[in-house]
């Protein structure tokens, strides 16, 4: 692994601390407020499925709900309707305007719907009708490389005697990177084809509940109910610092990502040589340390000094840092706060060893090396983490054994 020059720890704790009491004033007068809340009570005494399960955040399940409504021959009894009134809504993502009349006229009942073929989001096609619709859904995420040109060249070269629509949805119906192509439509727009359709046909009420709640769902994550915004902002407004504090410890995407982490540091302590430090992470940084590592940078003997800025006895960590809800990597993070002699010693040879010339005396905090980037799907699985855990866990290991070379007198000595 390359080696760089690093900056300090993205996550510095000395850096936000804030006085506890002051926290703990502002939750306070929180909650002596808290009928300031009522207000809210139109939105959040409503049962929706999708926000209960939280589906509406994720990118892959408005495309699941999406091609099942395209789907003629699914159970949600709407028939052929969504499916032409999405193609009709649109037409002018066709791309040969004088095939209009004909595609209106198409027996829509022979349209089959498919998911991720050729990682295509969403494809309904008929092979009666040499037709094909092509959906890429951005949700939460963006462009990337040449995505549109190649899905579409793979149409072209699949389907070369079908007539084609392609269409880039995305919340607010914007501009793909070839609007010559692809034909950018909302999901306002896709709530009026559902609402359009919906009030033409009775359908089985678990289907009407259903797709209602989608729509609430939609209109609340995606779209945004601007007098619910309103209400919301005057809160935060007036209790800002609780909010926030509440905000930074909820459960949510990062979190589970986190408990994953926590889970791998755990099953590996049994086989590996990490020691997980659960009550000293957080949901940005899953901490563990080694045994090799706390020799050579050992721990602060709280009996003579005070503790790290970390509140331990670890000068050290090796973090699990999460960069985003979507990306993280394994870091080594030191701090100088408490540290004795003999540690400061090792930091400087550390410093050596990972900076040469580049490194500053007086430091507090220090990243000493960092993994490569790992990624997280939409859906999280606990498998794909530990695989990209295992593997970036040999890097840090390739990094460890690094290090020991420097410090052989001190591991052959304990």
């Amino acid at each position: 692994m390359p080696e760089k020059k690093t900056q300090e720890p993205f996550n510095n704790p000395g850096e936000t601390e804030t006085s506890e009491k002051d926290n703990i004033e502002a939750l306070k007068e929180f909650l002596l407020d808290i009928s300031c809340l009522d207000a809210l009570s139109e939105w959040t005494n409503r049962f929706n499925l999708f926000e209960v399960l939280k589906l509406s955040r994720y990118e892959i399940r408005h495309s699941n709900l999406l091609a099942w409504l395209l789907d003629p021959n699914e159970t949600h009894g709407l028939g052929t309707l969504f499916l032409e009134g999405f193609i009709q809504h649109a037409l002018p993502g066709l791309e040969n305007e004088e095939d209009v009349f004909n595609v209106l006229l198409m027996d829509f009942h022979s349209f089959n719907t498919l998911r991720e073929w050729h990682d295509i989001d969403i494809i309904a096609v008929s092979e009666q009708e040499k037709f094909i619709l092509c959906i890429e859904n951005k949700f939460g995420s963006k462009e990337h490389g040449n995505q549109l040109n190649k899905y579409r060249n793979t149409i072209l070269g699949s389907f070369p005697e079908y007539r084609k629509m392609f269409v880039f949805l995305s919340p607010d119906g914007m501009e793909s990177s070839s609007p010559e192509f692809w034909y950018s439509m909302s999901y306002s727009e896709i709530l009026s084809i559902i609402q359009n359709v919906t009030q033409r046909i009775a359908i089985r009420p678990e289907v009407e509940m259903l797709i209602n709640q989608y729509m609430e769902s939609v209109r609340s994550e995606i779209m945004g109910d601007e007098r619910l915004a309103s209400i919301c902002r005057d809160i935060y407004a007036k209790h800002k610092k609780a909010l926030d504090l509440l905000f930074e410890n909820r459960p949510d995407r990062m979190s589970d990502i986190a408990d994953i982490f926590k889970k791998w540091a755990k099953n590996k302590e049994n086989t590996e040589d990490i020691i997980l430090d659960e009550s000293h992470s957080c949901k940005t940084n899953t901490r563990v340390r080694t045994h090799l590592l706390d020799k050579i940078l050992p721990a602060i003997n709280p009996e003579t000094s005070e503790l790290s800025a970390w509140g331990s006895k670890s000068s050290y960590y090796l973090e699990i840092h999460q960069i985003n809800d979507t990306s993280f990597r394994i870091q080594l993070v030191l701090n100088s706060k408490n540290i004795s002699e003999e540690c400061m010693k090792a930091c400087e040879k550390l410093n050596e060893l990972y900076f040469q010339s580049w490194w500053k005396d007086g430091w507090q905090w220090r990243t000493y090396f960092m993994t490569k980037t790992r990624k997280v799907g939409d859906d999280i699985s606990e498998e794909s983490i530990y695989i990209s855990l295992d593997q970036l866990w040999e890097e840090v290991k390739e990094q460890e054994n690094k290090i020991i070379k420097c410090f052989s007198d001190v591991v052959s000595g304990s």
